[in-house]
């Protein structure tokens, strides 16, 4: 039985100069941590730039309403879901304003 490979999505969200970028979740449900990782279900944000590693999350870690502000004029956003063809976690649900 063939297994479903790697997915994996990148966002590089830029506004004009002077903008932010704010991302606000309305779902986030991915697969859960073992031995305190990520390994199958993961998102990284990144609100320095696209360059600067930043904080990964997985399983039910960021809550309905919850923000995030880039510092500057531009968010990186991954994504990658892991093989598993009974996941029966819900994925996310989150909107992009420029502020």
């Amino acid at each position: 039985v063939p297994i479903r490979g790697l997915e994996w999505c990148m966002w590089w969200v830029k506004g004009n100069p002077g903008q932010r970028i704010k991302v606000t979740f309305h779902h986030f449900d991915l697969l859960y941590r073992a031995d305190g990782q990520c390994y199958w279900d993961r998102m990284e944000i990144r609100t320095q730039d696209a360059f600067t590693d930043g904080n990964v999350y997985c399983e039910q870690e960021i809550k309905p309403g919850q923000s995030f502000t880039s510092d500057a004029q531009e968010m990186f956003i991954s994504f990658e879901a892991g093989p598993y063809e009974d996941n029966t976690d819900n994925g996310f649900d989150a909107t992009v304003e420029f502020i």
